[in-house]
């Protein structure tokens, strides 16, 4: 079978490694109707023939709804190329009508936010995020792409980079990136996307961001990302992602929705958070966590995780009584796909730090219920990875209790394509079917 494809027009700006062509693939010389982007290198020296291999050879190893995907390649040709999918656009036009709409803010700088933290979470440093790196068919449907700069930890990728360096983006690379490429860490990303953040809010491209055009919580987001030195800015996505988003709720909801809203905020935005969290755990006390869901959810996935372990150590029942409001929140809803994963994630950080097993059993339930009802792969994963992880026997017969009051077992059993080996014998006699023989 004689498969080809067929170059059309030039899209999107000419990269420093190659140029992206929309394109079709051809099989036995019958042209088929889905369009695809290919990245072919047009650079001929070695430094760039090795940057581009490098660049697919990661990308190949990486698997997340944020990061392009590669489809097809060929490494071998004089010229070579791999095949992607074809997005309508960059972050870049987009950003007119982003101005002003922080619901869609909070989508699109969450989905980056994400892909980002993966690439970090897989010892990856970008070192050219911009928003033309940035490809969207939606709001909800994003990935980062142009790894052709990204960083390896430990890797041949860091003997391509050479110590004194300068590369990346001039606008949007950090002071220490602007030096010494090679000697770098997430914090340098953070500083681009705090360039990004500025420009989504703003729409204006300049060297020297005036944090004053910006609302009130974003200003201080954007000012920490844009510290000269690291270790004054956020030390990871996460962090970021938290005041970020507790600035945004405060901005499209509005000073109504009370203390714990504000002292969220606080409690993202500050290391001395012992005297905020006292002043939480009396609010959240005082209020009916039922008729406060949204509120509650919007606490769970914003608050840093650090800021929860130390709850837990202060009033283990307050945690239990938040951890079943913000379940039952995530489970009796549907969710856009991109936030299925978000949802994961921070149920995965939060099964991974809690010692309560009623706790982590619920968050279990969470984790599974939504990969489930989503039919969302990425979720399943994680599920999988957490109980097969689990060997303490208390605490598996506390996931077996909680799964069997929520008449859950059945659906796992005949929906999650289990593992029968990697379960410990006891989740291993509940959850796998046995087949009549």
């Amino acid at each position: 079978m004689g498969i080809i494809y067929r170059l059309k027009n030039q899209i999107g700006e000419l990269g420093g490694f190659g140029e992206v062509y929309l394109t079709k693939k051809e099989i036995d010389e019958v042209e088929l109707e889905e369009q695809y982007a290919i990245k072919i290198l047009k650079n001929k020296d070695k430094d760039s023939k090795e940057r581009f291999k490098k660049e697919v050879r990661m990308l190949n190893k990486l698997n997340h709804p944020c990061i392009v995907k590669v489809l097809d390649q060929n490494l071998e040709l004089d010229e070579p190329f791999y095949v992607m999918p074809l997005y309508k656009g960059s972050l870049r036009p987009k950003l007119p009508s982003l101005i002003g709409n922080y619901k869609r803010l909070r989508i699109v700088l969450n989905g980056i936010l994400d892909g980002v933290e993966y690439l970090h979470s897989e010892g990856i440093y970008h070192r050219d995020l911009k928003p033309e790196n940035i490809l969207l068919n939606t709001d909800t449907d994003l990935a980062i792409s142009d790894l052709g700069l990204g960083i390896k930890i430990d890797s041949y990728s860091t003997r391509l980079t050479k110590t004194g360096m300068i590369m990346g983006s001039y606008y949007y690379a950090s002071p220490e990136q602007m030096k010494d490429a090679k000697h770098i860490d997430e914090r340098s990303d953070i500083y681009s996307l705090g360039k990004i953040i500025y420009e989504c809010f703003t729409g204006v491209i300049e060297f020297n961001v005036d944090i004053s055009l910006l609302p009130a919580g974003v200003k201080f987001v954007v000012d920490k990302c844009l510290q000269t030195a690291p270790n004054a800015r956020y030390q990871t996505i996460n962090e970021v992602r938290n005041a970020l988003n507790a600035s945004l709720d405060i901005l499209m909801n509005g000073a109504d929705l009370g203390e714990i809203k504000d002292l969220v905020l606080q409690l993202s935005n500050t290391n001395k958070y012992e005297e905020v969290l006292i002043k939480l755990v009396d609010n959240l006390q005082r209020v009916d966590l039922e008729e406060h869901q949204d509120t509650i959810h919007d606490m769970v996935i914003d608050t840093p995780i650090h800021v929860i372990e130390e709850l837990m150590e202060q009033n283990k029942k307050i945690v239990q009584d938040i951890m079943d409001v913000f379940v039952n929140n995530i489970t009796k809803q549907a969710w856009g796909f991109n936030y299925t994963d978000t949802i994961a994630g921070r149920c995965k950080l939060l099964f991974q730090k809690s010692e309560d097993y009623e706790v982590k059993a619920k968050l279990l339930y969470c984790i599974g219920e939504v990969g489930v009802s989503h039919n969302r792969y990425y979720v399943k994963d994680i599920f999988r990875d957490l109980i097969y992880s689990v060997q303490d026997p208390d605490l598996s017969f506390t996931i077996i209790s909680v799964f069997e009051e929520r008449s859950y077992s059945e659906r796992i059993k005949h929906s999650m394509d289990l593992s029968e080996s990697s379960l410990n014998p006891i989740l291993r006699k509940a959850f796998i079917c046995r087949q009549a023989i």
